[in-house]
């Protein structure tokens, strides 16, 4: 739950009502001013765009619904109701837009609820539960009404994009699946952020 650490740092080094939260293997690519940026929380304290899914694996939207209700549900609150797989959203917080009040909100219930986690029934079906998961739990089951969904540009990936790269992202997240970037991705990124390689 490192991630968190890093939220919670950040809360605590600056007085911003908004904040632009990005995975350590994610970069923008193309520039966004202040009021854009601000535009992504007009409405909602957090914005993340839908993870809906995983090539490698053929998965989908409804692949994610049943991995959520089987471990992370399960392993967070084996009481809580899911979702019904239509309204579920599995979003991907490599970026996060978010107001400084929902974050912080969101942390305070993490911190709550984590000692009450069942990190080993996750592990019992191979998951290693992560911020995501928490994520998820306090999006789709208890504050669905705190996120908004932005498009694909503000999180492209090749692990759940097809035709990557494409032209008119703003974020290209070389997601390693929760290890830290390995020097080839270090580069790629390097070669994104100055728009090298056609931005990849």
């Amino acid at each position: 739950m490192t991630k968190l650490e890093a939220w919670r740092f950040c809360l605590s080094r600056t007085a911003t009502d908004v904040l632009i939260l990005l995975d350590a293997d994610a970069v923008f690519v193309r520039s966004a001013d202040s009021l854009e940026l601000a535009g992504l929380v007009a409405e909602r304290d957090l914005a993340m765009v839908e993870q809906t899914r995983l090539l490698q694996m053929g998965w989908r939207r409804l692949d994610y619904w049943r991995h959520y209700c089987r471990t992370s549900l399960t392993a967070i609150d084996a009481h809580a109701k899911p979702p019904s797989a239509d309204r579920f959203r599995f979003f991907n917080s490599g970026f996060m837009a978010c107001r400084r009040k929902g974050l912080g909100e969101f942390l305070e219930w993490a911190d709550g609820v984590l000692p009450r986690v069942d990190f080993n029934r996750a592990a019992q079906r191979g998951a290693a539960l992560t911020d995501q998961d928490l994520v998820q739990f306090w999006t789709n089951n208890l504050h669905p009404e705190y996120a908004s969904t932005l498009d694909w540009s503000w999180n492209h990936c090749p692990h759940w994009d097809t035709g990557f790269p494409r032209s008119g992202a703003r974020v290209v997240h070389f997601s390693n699946f929760y290890r830290a970037p390995t020097p080839e991705v270090i580069e790629r990124m390097r070669s994104a952020g100055t728009g090298g390689s056609n931005g990849v």
